[in-house]
């Protein structure tokens, strides 16, 4: 079917609304657009939500009338003042002057299981039946929409399965990953340390032989310094003798 929004860049999922339920919409009787876009999110809820948390860009949870005026143009609806008060009013129960996440599943809620009192269309005519918002369809849009939310619905729980295996796998190479940097980093640690106890080895040897060689220059002075006062004693009592002699 035609897409009346670009895939999403993160579900790659087309907005599942025909051309001609886009018409039927459009064209139920009484014209309610409130209705027909109930219509519109109750089939397609769950990229509906997909949209509006992507309006939401302040991510306050919270999407202003402004913002929802803009979807709505981007869906292919054209919506008056009027009609968007009118649904804003009844998406936005309490009043606040912003649509929340939890309204907006509520609000989807209602319309899966019926139409809701501030929605209400007349009875269907003949030939068509009542969709979960409460706009006419006929049977075969009918079964068609519901073909295509049993579909998105498939496509978010295989999208949901896909998720969670890829987060697994980012997981477990993250592990991978703290296990590889702990032992590298160990590796370096313990190289690091060889390279300074060798160093050390190393200063610890030449300072020992330089020890010996102080030492053996020291014993050297000290037997030069014996053997020459033997020599001067040894002088002194000859020259003691020759004098006795005389």
């Amino acid at each position: 079917p035609p897409r009346l929004w670009g895939e999403h860049k993160n579900t790659h999922m087309p907005l599942m609304v025909t051309s001609r339920q886009r018409r039927t919409l459009r064209e139920a009787e009484p014209p309610s657009l409130p209705a027909a876009l109930a219509a519109t999110l109750a089939a397609n809820h769950a990229r509906v939500l997909d949209l509006f948390r992507a309006l939401d860009r302040n991510e306050d949870g919270l999407v202003s009338r402004g913002e929802l005026r803009s979807k709505l143009m981007g869906l292919g609806l054209q919506v008056s003042p009027h009609e968007l008060n009118e649904l804003f009013y009844a998406l936005d129960p309490d009043g606040s002057g912003a649509i929340d996440y939890e309204e907006l599943r509520r609000a989807l809620l209602e319309a899966g299981r019926g139409p809701p009192k501030r929605w209400a269309s007349p009875p269907p005519r003949s030939g068509a039946v009542r969709s979960s918002a409460g706009v006419a369809l006929p049977v075969a849009v009918a079964e068609e929409l519901r073909s295509q939310v049993a579909d998105v619905q498939s496509q978010v729980r295989e999208l949901l399965h896909a998720v969670h295996a890829q987060l697994r796998s980012l997981h477990d190479q993250n592990q991978a990953g703290l296990r590889a940097a702990a032992e590298a980093a160990a590796a370096a640690a313990t190289a690091e340390a060889r390279e300074r106890e060798a160093a050390l080895a190393a200063e610890l040897r030449a300072v020992a032989a330089a020890a010996k060689q102080d030492a053996a220059a020291a014993a050297t002075a000290a037997a030069e310094r014996a053997l020459g006062c033997e020599c001067a004693r040894e002088r002194s009592a000859r020259s003691r003798r020759g004098l006795d002699r005389r």
